[in-house]
């Protein structure tokens, strides 16, 4: 399993128009936005964040420190910054997104085209 692929609940379409990375709440993993990707056009790809200590990574210790957490994300999604995207988040979940986008503006790296948080 490739570096990124145990941080997306299914591997980003390389064919689409548009990403969406979703970020689960709290407690919540990838999983949640699985079917999400029915309601969306075809050129819109629904990538669900799976993060450490949650469904098929409940092995791994969660990350306790948000600084940490947004460091261990740059390197994952470097190489999925050619396309346009937008995060998503929930709960905690826009918390991370939005830290997200905030170290993605300070590195001068290209950010989400939307912040969706609820």
């Amino acid at each position: 399993m490739a570096y990124s692929e145990k941080w997306f609940s299914n591997r980003p379409a390389p064919n689409r128009a548009l990403r969406i990375f979703c970020f689960p709440f709290a407690g919540g993993g990838g999983k949640t936005y699985l079917g999400w990707q029915s309601h969306f056009p075809e050129a819109v790809d629904i990538v669900p964040v799976q993060l450490p200590g949650r469904e098929n990574r409940l092995g791994e210790a969660p990350f306790h420190s948000m600084s940490a957490l947004v460091e261990a994300l740059l390197p994952v999604f470097r190489p999925h910054l050619e396309k346009p995207f937008a995060f998503f988040g929930h709960s905690m979940g826009a918390k991370v997104a939005f830290e997200l986008a905030l170290a993605l503006e300070d590195l001068r790296l290209p950010g989400p085209r939307c912040l969706f948080l609820s």
